[in-house]
């Protein structure tokens, strides 16, 4: 492409073309104004022509060709491999390997819109010494980011979700020295409040628990927000008349999530939490991921260490073997496992296949939460593969599809165990495994305005659509999350009865 610009009065406009047939087309346009403020986030002009050219198209939504289900997509694991899988962990826990990624940015306010309802206003109001936050009042603690609000009231003082996030890890990812590590993404505005808690948090755990916590709190890259379009078609503008840039959900946090000094990430929403006595499964489940993960990645890296012999007539078969017996892939080049056909063309194949990161991810018997579920997808190219899919990547006019959909028997609780280094040494680009296709296209309200919005692909959805992926049970007890003030009160977020 190449990047002219032409002079409008004392309005500089600038124009990204692209050649088509010996002419020039017009792609879109842009103000100086425009650029300088795009710049000032770090976002091309490039980026942002891609992005219009998004909005301004039918939205791509993903094919599903059937809801996994266990023994079809989705694996079990006997409590007779706990132990086998927990020295796995512990291997790679223990060299500091292991750390927990927290997407925590939200804010309390939400959970609090219900006191708003006249029936279920003058309810919370009638049952507020319940919460742990009694002692304050609505208007202090609705202000709060969602992970420094009390969630859990003790004999010693309540906990915010923070809290209990430090207190999980210190049983999941504590290495051979007792150091505990944590990446939370937060706000800006909020950081100075995360800091702070963390400090009264070390104080408060670190020498019972015999851990010290080494906590990164990361923000959202401006260059990451997307642009939106007005009701005519056009970049959507403020009352000042500059852009609107919006935060493009959770896709954007990629790059924080490669960011992080692992070589497995432990990936858990800020508000699912659970109490000290409802714990058990959670830190079982997260130990067993890990180590499932850690399994994988040790089997992975000796075949392409096998793939790199030439000498090993037999490396591509079991190498081809392992991707389609277990992440369901296969080589697209015709030949088969068996390693006929031009034997250097399968070996470069098997490798292409092997040379991605895993992904080990917990899934729970669907209980009508919303959100994504497990689902077998079928791609352009027409090859299916396991893929985590939300219903806003379904086809609204399908009713096939949105069949499909609803007939998802499990969740994603957003539990999971993410390869971020392979196991004999190198990081992986995570870049090059996101679907770009899978970017999110919706309507929203905003300031009396209906705007087209664009969400980057979402990060456990096609932010990590080329990612081996692998489906495991896990019971619900797992899944406690929180999102109205109404959760809060549900019997595992609630001081267990004294008899």
């Amino acid at each position: 492409m190449a990047c002219l610009s032409t002079n409008r009065c004392a309005e500089h406009e600038h124009r990204l073309y692209s050649p088509a047939g010996g002419s020039q087309v017009l792609i879109d346009s842009f103000s100086s104004k425009d650029l300088a403020r795009l710049a000032s986030r770090g976002i091309s002009l490039e980026e942002a022509s891609r992005q219009l050219r998004l909005l301004r198209s039918a939205p791509k939504y993903a094919r599903l060709v059937r809801p996994c289900t266990p023994g079809d997509g989705i694996e079990t694991i006997a409590a007779a491999r706990f132990d086998a899988l927990a020295a796995a962990h512990a291997a790679v826990a223990g060299r500091s390997g292991c750390a927990s990624f927290i997407p925590a940015s939200g804010a309390a306010s939400r959970m609090f819109q219900d006191l708003d309802k006249p029936g279920a206003g003058g309810e919370l109001l009638g049952r507020w010494s319940r919460f742990a936050f009694a002692g304050e009042s609505a208007a202090n603690v609705s202000r709060l980011p969602k992970g420094l609000l009390a969630f859990h009231a003790y004999e010693d003082g309540p906990r915010t979700p923070l809290e209990e996030h430090l207190v999980e890890a210190a049983a999941i990812n504590r290495d051979a020295q007792g150091v505990c590590r944590l990446h939370l993404t937060v706000s800006a505005e909020h950081l100075p409040r995360f800091r702070e808690a963390l400090e009264r948090a070390r104080h408060r755990y670190e020498s019972s628990l015999r851990t010290r916590f080494d906590v990164v709190f990361s923000m959202q890259d401006p260059a990451t927000d997307t642009l939106a379009l007005g009701a005519d078609g056009e970049p959507a503008r403020g009352a000042d008349g500059e852009l609107v840039l919006r935060p493009a959900g959770h896709g954007a946090l990629l790059s924080n999530l490669a960011s992080m000094h692992a070589d497995i990430a432990l990936i858990k929403n800020i508000d699912n939490v659970q109490r000290d006595e409802g714990r058990g499964p959670t830190i079982l489940w997260s130990r067993t991921l890990a180590g499932r993960l850690e399994e994988l990645r040790v089997k992975a890296s000796a075949l392409r260490a096998r793939l790199r012999d030439p000498s090993d007539a037999g490396a591509s078969a079991d190498a081809i073997a392992f991707a389609s017996g277990v992440f369901h892939q296969a080589p697209r080049l015709g030949h088969a496992a068996s390693g006929g056909g031009d034997p250097r063309a399968l070996r470069q194949e098997a490798m292409a296949i092997l040379d991605r990161p895993i992904r080990v991810c917990g899934v729970v018997p669907n209980s009508g939460e919303p959100g994504g579920g497990p689902f077998w997808v079928r791609d352009h190219e027409g090859a299916e593969s396991l893929q985590i899919v939300e219903g806003a990547q379904v086809d609204p006019a399908s009713r096939e599809q949105r069949a499909l959909l609803a007939s998802a028997t499990h969740f994603n609780p957003v539990f999971m165990a993410c390869e971020l280094a392979a196991a004999e040494g190198g990081r992986h680009d995570l870049t090059r495994f996101v679907d770009p296709d899978a970017a999110i296209i919706t309507r929203k309200a905003v300031a009396e305005s209906e705007l087209t919005v664009l969400e980057r692909p979402g990060l456990w959805n096609g932010a990590m659509a080329g990612w081996h992926t692998l489906f495991v049970e896990v019971p619900p007890a797992t899944f406690t999350p929180v999102k109205t003030l109404m959760d809060l009160l549900r019997p595992e977020h609630q001081p267990p009865v004294r008899s």
